[in-house]
């Protein structure tokens, strides 16, 4: 079950530039347009940065409410880099932006979210072949460059709390003017995922499919909504917090880690709890449903840990939102949940579980 949304994904196979998959839209390639080349050998494959050259894709709909982006891109290098040489990825204009210069066996890396950029020189064991990047933002703050899958520089506080919208993606070189030396540069793989703030309900819906549209006057939906997206908004300060407080800024050949121990049990703990929770949902085992709820535990008492004040206020917000629908939502609810009752009373009883286990964390002062 995948999460991230897909946003555009091309490997460059053959000579046909419009080989690619992505939600519907428009691609421009530069400077020699669509048109379908012979198939290349395998050495000569990927799309030629250089001067005048790029690839752009114009989503047909805005991706909304983006909180987090990931960015793969295979490139090789050509030849030693007596200049040096440079790809861009840039998405919504310069909202996201990443720009790699290989200078020799040095790479200078930047990732800009926001107006907020992280950047770090990376050294590299050869001045040419395949290098592959990958850099990843989320709104709770965590900035990540990896290079040759191996991480080499992290940021924890890279934007938090930011949304965006997403309609343009475009990978090239910085200049718009073509100049006829050969390109030094081949993008093999090019890769850009997203994750919107309503893609885990989306999963949720994939788990647990419900007619739609929903058979809910628009103005329940919406007092629902309002009050589900008050909990979230606490829940994601709270782990922007957590992330500040469990990480630091980092860069390769530094002696600490960038990760507390906190962090890399909240991470175990968290991505335990949500295998559990997919199982759960998938077989309806009670033995998952226990699972879930001990390693959420776990995850929940170090984040109570961080900023208890804020742990529960936010356990006050997830209340509410469970206990002020008004009666005629309630009313307009009520077919809805006869119908699928057999199947919501095991999440109804897991999800009254964690209430327990979460308000237990910490003891009975928490």
């Amino acid at each position: 079950m995948q999460v991230w949304t897909p946003a555009f994904h091309h490997q460059f196979l053959d000579g046909n530039p419009a080989n690619f998959s992505a939600p519907p839209g428009a691609l421009t390639a530069l400077p020699n347009g669509l048109a379908v080349q012979p198939t290349p050998p395998p050495e000569q494959r990927g799309y030629a940065i250089a001067p005048g050259h790029s690839l752009s894709y114009a989503l047909e709909r805005t991706l909304l409410g983006v909180i987090g982006i990931d960015i793969r891109l295979d490139v090789i290098v050509f030849g030693s880099a007596q200049d040096p040489v440079d790809v861009q990825v840039r998405l919504d204009g310069q909202a996201v932006r990443a720009i790699a210069d290989f200078i020799g066996p040095l790479l200078r890396l930047q990732f800009r979210v926001g107006g907020t950029t992280m950047a770090a020189s990376i050294p590299l064991d050869a001045e040419s072949g395949l290098f592959r990047l990958h850099l990843r933002w989320h709104t709770h703050g965590q900035g990540s460059m990896w290079v040759n899958d191996v991480l080499r520089a992290y940021q924890p506080a890279l934007q938090p709390g930011l949304s965006l919208p997403i309609t343009t993606i475009f990978v090239g070189h910085h200049s718009l003017s073509v100049t006829p030396a050969p390109p030094r540069m081949r993008v093999r793989r090019f890769t850009v995922k997203v994750l919107r703030k309503d893609d885990a309900t989306r999963l949720l819906d994939d788990l647990f499919p419900l007619p739609r549209p929903l058979p809910i006057d628009p103005d329940c939906a919406k007092q629902v909504e309002g009050l589900t997206g008050a909990a979230m908004v606490e829940a994601r300060q709270l782990m922007a917090t957590a992330v500040t407080t469990w990480t630091r800024r980092w860069t390769a050949g530094q002696a600490h880690s960038p990760f507390s121990a906190e962090a890399v049990a909240a991470h175990e703990a968290a991505v335990q709890a949500g295998r559990a929770f997919v199982a759960f949902m998938l077989g309806q085992e009670r033995a998952d449903a226990d699972r879930f709820v001990a390693q959420a535990s776990t995850f929940l008492a170090l984040l109570q840990a961080v900023d208890p004040a804020r742990y529960a206020t936010l356990l006050a917000k997830a209340e509410e939102a469970s206990t002020r629908v008004d009666l005629p939502c309630i009313t307009a609810l009520e077919p809805l949940r006869r119908l699928y009752e057999s199947r919501l009373t095991p999440l109804s009883e897991l999800v009254r579980d964690l209430a327990v286990a979460a308000h237990a964390v910490g003891g009975p002062h928490a």
